[in-house]
């Protein structure tokens, strides 16, 4: 048990040291040490933001699909926006015209997917509220979208 958490120990001493590398900055120094730090903070927070997100958007789709199965797919993606963020009709359509036009389209023009629609939510949601702190993230929230939303849905 205690060779597993000193093998963990190393790897998270080797993984900050190769982070404060990449950054220039020297690994033990404390000049080097908030500026790494808070950058893998403010990752942490962005991952967080983005599972947490995408995972109530999923799970309010599938409300709505349960509670409205004759609803097309689009009206489905519709109602969530409308239930989740509380938009009216067309405000809900332009959201959806936006993650079509974003996600959907690029390399060859298909149907928008759940996951299509929750990353383009989820990245203008976060964008929206860090854009008084910062201008853009550290994370591909894209990727923490795609562990909680399979490409299928």
């Amino acid at each position: 048990m205690l060779s597993g958490v000193g093998n963990a120990m190393k790897t998270l001493t080797e993984r900050w040291s190769l982070a404060c590398r990449d950054a220039g900055l020297v690994p033990g120094s404390a000049r080097g040490f908030v500026p790494v730090l808070c950058r893998a903070v403010t990752r942490m927070r962005e991952r967080r933001f983005a599972r947490l997100q995408a995972s109530r958007l999923r799970d309010a789709f599938f409300r709505m699909r349960a509670l409205h199965p004759e609803f097309s797919v689009e009206a489905l993606y519709a109602a969530t926006l409308k239930d989740r963020y509380r938009l009216d009709d067309a405000e809900a359509m332009i959201w959806i015209h936006r993650a079509r036009r974003d996600r959907a389209v690029w390399p060859e023009p298909r149907a928008l997917h759940l996951r299509d629609l929750v990353t383009h939510v989820v990245v203008n949601d976060y964008l929206h509220r860090a854009s008084r702190r910062r201008g853009g993230t550290l994370t591909d929230m894209r990727d923490v979208v795609a562990t909680v939303v399979p490409d299928h849905w």
